[in-house]
C-alpha cells in the first residue's frame, strides 16, 4: 500500500538514534526516495526506520518487524581500468575495477614494485707504474674494463702457473694481450710492459 501524507512529515532514520532525513515521493506517491546521511564508520549496518510527523514522530516501519536494514560499505577507489585506452570515436567499453579503501594502501604496498635503482657506470684507467688502489678483480669485469678503454683485445684470458714476480695480479695487459690472475699469485707492480687496468671511480647516472 502507498503511504500518504505531506512529504515534509515522513522521514527515514538511519539506526535507532541516527539523524533522520526528510523524504519525498514520486508522482503516484508509492514510493519514499532518501538520501543516507554520513556513518561514522566505514562498513557497518544499520537498522532503518520511516517516522511519521514532526519531533519525535511515530514508527510506522519498524525495522524488528520488517528486517529493514541499511549496510554502510567502505569508499570504493578505482585500483585500475581496462583497458587503459581507446579510439576517439568512443564506444570502448571499459572496466573499472573497484578496491575498497581501507585495503587499498596495504595492498598499493604490496602490489607495487620497488624502484629500481640507478644504475651504475665504472671508470677504468691504465696504470703504467705502482698499483692499482682497486683492482679488476674478476675475469667478466676485465673484458669490461678493456672495453670501456677500447682496447682490441677486448676478451680476458685466465693465466696460469705458480705467479710471477714480475707481473701484477688481476687484470693487465701485456704486449697487446689482455690477461687475469683471478687468484692473485703475481706479485709485480704495474709497469710498462704490464699495464694495469684499474678502477678509478664508480658513479651512478639518473634520468630526467
Amino acid at each position: 500500500h502507498g503511504l500518504q501524507g505531506r512529504a515534509l512529515e515522513l522521514r527515514c532514520r538511519f539506526g535507532i538514534l541516527g539523524e533522520t532525513v526528510a523524504t519525498c515521493y514520486d508522482e503516484d506517491g508509492h514510493l519514499c526516495t532518501c538520501l543516507s546521511p554520513p556513518s561514522y564508520l566505514p562498513e557497518m549496518s544499520v537498522p532503518l526506520q520511516l517516522i511519521f510527523g514532526g519531533g519525535a514522530g511515530v514508527v510506522v516501519r519498524k525495522p524488528e518487524v520488517t528486517g529493514a536494514t541499511f549496510k554502510y560499505l567502505p569508499t570504493p577507489i578505482v585500483w585500475s581500468v581496462e583497458p587503459p585506452f581507446g579510439t576517439s570515436d568512443g564506444g570502448t567499453p571499459v572496466l573499472l575495477v573497484p578496491l575498497p579503501r581501507p585495503l587499498s594502501r596495504d595492498l598499493a604496498l604490496k602490489s607495487a614494485p620497488s624502484p629500481a635503482p640507478p644504475p651504475e657506470v665504472v671508470r677504468y684507467e691504465f696504470r703504467a707504474h705502482g698499483d692499482c688502489a682497486r683492482p679488476v678483480r674478476s675475469l667478466a669485469a676485465c673484458s669490461s674494463a678493456a672495453i670501456s678503454l677500447g682496447l682490441s683485445d677486448q676478451t680476458a684470458r685466465q693465466e696460469t702457473g705458480f705467479g710471477s714476480t714480475i707481473s701484477p695480479p688481476y687484470c693487465h695487459l701485456r704486449e697487446g694481450s689482455l690477461l687475469f690472475d683471478g687468484v692473485g699469485n703475481n706479485t709485480g707492480s704495474c709497469s710498462v710492459r704490464d699495464q694495469c687496468l684499474c678502477v678509478l671511480g664508480v658513479t651512478t647516472t639518473t634520468t630526467t
